[in-house]
């Protein structure tokens, strides 16, 4: 028979530190994450609430106020043998909850007992360790590694897409990683997403690349035969079917070398908007210099209209000097299975008909060299061309005509 409880009164004994002192959470590492709602139980050892107390004299206990701390507080339930909480959210590496235990008792004042005595006890009992994440994580954004875009955000290699995230409580676990696909495309998309360590997952989170491996195709060229010592220049004919041509140039964007006689190499090269660049040749000839007397007026515009005049059905001599580069080297030994001359029909004024010159005619002709560069042609025409016009070209077999207008008389 316990005697003397009467100045304890409704003191509150607390037997359980304060929350304040409860452990540091474990870092997110290293610690088994699970997603919410999770429902913990723990247990308590009721004892120590009337300790010190006679088991005949204890009236009734009430437990009230059971809190578990996670390490934020939260309210659980007590079921008799100890405090139930479910939470969505927790970081402890010991649950500690706490209840308060009413103890009502009776005790004896000299030969009189009563049963009026009160006393407050704040119970405190650790559990395992909770660690509970249902927060789901945010994707912050996703990169290329392995290849760099330009400027123009294209890519020229096929990278990996890297997603990245953050996540508030139990920290991210792994983010989505994807091969670009290697085909060439104007516009390509993957999707990825970030799981926390709890499993959550995000959101997904698209990325869009644009990617062109394949450089830009060129097929130059150089049109016709360029004459001596005249301007000429090349068309690369570059193409890109993905991201299309950025610039393309030939000879880097100098005339083409037409200074001497004979074939030459010209290099172009493209490049695309993603940054590939090919490069490719090609050949062009450049024709002999020419100076001939019969030859001027058809290339004399304000001379159009004037006829050389010749003797249909008998043979007709001119001369030309040939030059291999513009200083007027004078071009030796042309030859003549190369040198050509043929006549087509065109109109004029005191012929009827220019119909008797047959298109494109080969006529004969021979070719003597003169030496310095110049030639002699003798040629001969058909008596049935009089009183006809033709139009006389002369190709020295290096791809250059050169035009004289002729009347073919009686």
């Amino acid at each position: 028979m316990a005697r003397g409880w009467g100045g304890i009164g409704a003191a509150l004994v607390a037997v359980a530190v304060t929350a304040g002192l409860l452990c540091a959470p474990a870092s997110a590492e290293q610690i088994d994450w699970r997603p919410g709602p999770v429902t913990a139980r723990v247990l308590f050892d009721t004892a120590p609430a009337t300790e010190g107390i006679a088991e005949g004299d204890v009236d009734g206990v009430d437990y009230t106020r059971a809190v578990c701390f996670t390490p934020d507080p939260v309210s659980g339930a007590w079921d008799g043998e100890g405090v139930t909480v479910t939470v969505d959210a927790a970081d402890t590496d010991m649950l500690s909850c706490t209840v308060r235990a009413t103890v009502r008792y009776c005790s004896w004042e000299l030969w009189r007992r009563t049963c009026d005595g009160v006393r407050a006890v704040e119970l405190r009992a650790e559990g395992e360790p909770l660690h509970v994440d249902s927060t789901t994580p945010r994707v912050t954004g996703a990169h290329v590694v392995g290849s760099p875009s330009n400027a123009e955000g294209w890519f020229r290699a096929a990278g990996t897409v890297v997603w990245s995230g953050r996540d508030r409580d139990s920290g991210i676990e792994s983010c989505t990683t994807a091969p670009m696909a290697g085909a060439d495309t104007v516009r390509s998309t993957v999707v990825g997403l970030c799981r926390d360590r709890s499993g959550n997952a995000s959101e997904t989170f698209t990325y869009t690349y644009r990617l062109d491996t394949t450089p830009p195709t060129l097929q130059p060229t150089v049109s016709g035969t360029a004459e001596l010592g005249a301007p000429a220049g090349a068309h690369p004919g570059a193409s890109d079917e993905t991201s299309g041509v950025a610039a393309a140039v030939c000879n880097g964007g100098a005339p083409l070398d037409t200074s001497s006689t004979g074939q030459h190499t010209v290099v172009c090269s493209a490049v695309d908007v993603a940054g590939n660049s090919a490069s490719a040749a090609t050949t062009y000839s450049v024709g002999y210099g020419f100076a001939g007397a019969w030859f001027r007026q058809a290339d004399d515009p304000s001379r159009r209209g004037v006829r050389h005049p010749v003797r249909a059905g008998s043979s007709t001599a001119f001369t030309f000097r040939a030059t291999t580069d513009s200083a007027g080297t004078p071009a030796e030994h042309l030859d003549a299975a190369r040198v050509t001359v043929r006549v087509a029909p065109m109109p004029c004024a005191f012929a009827a008909d220019s119909g008797a010159v047959p298109t494109g005619a080969l006529v004969s002709s021979g070719l003597r060299d003169l030496g310095g560069g110049r030639y002699l042609v003798v040629w001969s025409s058909p008596r049935a061309w009089a009183g006809a016009c033709g139009l006389l070209t002369l190709d020295l077999g290096d791809g250059l005509p050169h035009h004289a207008a002729v009347a073919f008389l009686q």
